[in-house]
């Protein structure tokens, strides 16, 4: 893996969030609000990707997710190959007891679910989403939840943040992009986050 982009999201508040996240359109936003990204309305869905880079097709979004949400998989997420017109594979979780960890394609504003997988997690936890050719996975802490899934409805794209509303809270931290050729050394932190250290 190599890092292209991150963001701590340690600034100002900015609502909506600013430049150089882009939104993707979906009817709500994104904000930042004391160093950390929240859905601006917990009512609606919202999807944001990562400007000013061209984005390679294999790709992976990652960042620390955390909700109180115990219903359903509504919460916060991470996206990858977003482009507009609602284009993109998203995953986002709640801390409910099953099926609360959920996979879905967009394809021109209609949503199919991938997979819907009980996986249990912290507030806090480092959660992953990737894209390699045709074949998604995603990881918490550097662990895989279940199986890969394969689709081949979006070739290429952008990464990022997203949001399935549950109505109570969401937010996002210490969020990174980037692809999987021309792979550096991490640091410490880094490859914790990757997984490398383990949990």
């Amino acid at each position: 893996m190599a890092v292209l982009a991150t963001d701590t999201f340690d600034r100002a508040n900015e609502v909506p969030l600013a430049s150089p996240w882009v939104d993707g359109g979906e009817p709500g936003t994104f904000s930042l609000l004391s160093n950390a990204v929240t859905p601006t309305s917990f009512e609606t869905n919202a999807v944001f990707w990562r400007g000013g880079i061209t984005w390679p097709n294999d790709q992976y979004s990652q960042a620390e997710l955390a909700t109180t949400n115990t219903v359903g998989s509504d919460g916060p997420g991470l996206g990858v190959r977003i482009t507009a017109g609602l284009n993109y594979y998203r995953i986002t979780a709640s801390h409910g007891t099953t099926n609360n960890t959920r996979l879905i394609k967009k394809v021109n504003t209609t949503v199919t679910e991938l997979w819907l997988r009980t996986q249990a997690w912290t507030s806090g936890d480092t959660v992953l989403l990737q894209i390699i050719s045709t074949t998604l996975t995603a990881k918490i802490n550097g662990v895989a939840i279940g199986a890969d899934a394969t689709d081949s409805s979006h070739a290429s794209g952008n990464t990022g943040v997203a949001y399935d509303p549950n109505s109570v809270d969401a937010t996002i931290e210490n969020w990174e992009g980037g692809d999987f050729v021309g792979a550096t050394s991490l640091p410490p932190s880094r490859r914790r986050m990757h997984g490398v250290l383990g949990r």
